[in-house]
């Protein structure tokens, strides 16, 4: 099982914690259905896509509390869609302990668990099982995002403000931080002493 040649191609893992409450898991599944669908119209307009083997294929899991886990998710991209490589998102907001020890630890534990079942090895090669860093430490998509949520909510709410007198360009000094007192560097340098 698992032998014959693959075609390239690559899992994405988003992994949230796990809720109690189901719309918090189904958001992230939501997520991921989005991100896949955003996926194929990419290889669809490269003329990459052939109707039954995507070159991408987006899953999300579950550290704890809610299913599917890691093992489960990861096991479903190497066995069932056939990856050859997979990126797992920590898909957390802050390089907390879930997003920087548990996830990962989990992460590993999953590949140890494939590999004893055999499963990453294939015909021409070995699935490669990666791990990204945590979805909040991309500090300049995060800017832009608090940036976003202000403005909609000063043009859906009202206020004092006049957002026209806010700037506008997402390279502008709001975004890139170089016209506050602490910059992005200094946010990412900040979390790095933390670890």
């Amino acid at each position: 099982h698992g032998k014959e040649p693959r075609q390239p191609k690559l899992g994405i893992l988003l992994i949230d914690h796990g809720s109690k409450r189901q719309a918090s898991n189904d958001n992230l599944h939501s997520i991921a259905a989005s991100y896949q669908s955003t996926w194929d119209e990419i290889i669809t307009a490269n003329n990459n896509f052939d109707g039954n083997n995507t070159a991408v294929i987006v899953r999300a899991a579950h550290m704890e509390i809610a299913s599917p886990s890691i093992l489960t998710t990861l096991r479903q991209l190497v066995l069932e869609d056939e990856i050859t490589q997979a990126v797992c998102v920590p898909y957390f907001l802050s390089p907390g302990k879930h997003a920087t020890v548990d996830v990962p630890q989990l992460i590993n534990e999953a590949r140890d668990a494939l590999e004893k079942e055999g499963l990453l090895d294939y015909n021409d090669g070995r699935v490669e099982i990666l791990s990204s860093k945590v979805l909040g430490s991309n500090i300049e998509s995060m800017l832009k995002v608090v940036d976003g949520l202000v403005r909609n909510t000063l043009e859906e709410e009202g206020g004092g403000l006049d957002i026209l007198q806010l700037p506008r360009s997402p390279d502008d000094d709001l975004v890139n931080g170089s016209g506050s007192s602490i910059t992005s560097n200094e946010i990412n340098d900040s979390i790095n002493q933390e670890e």
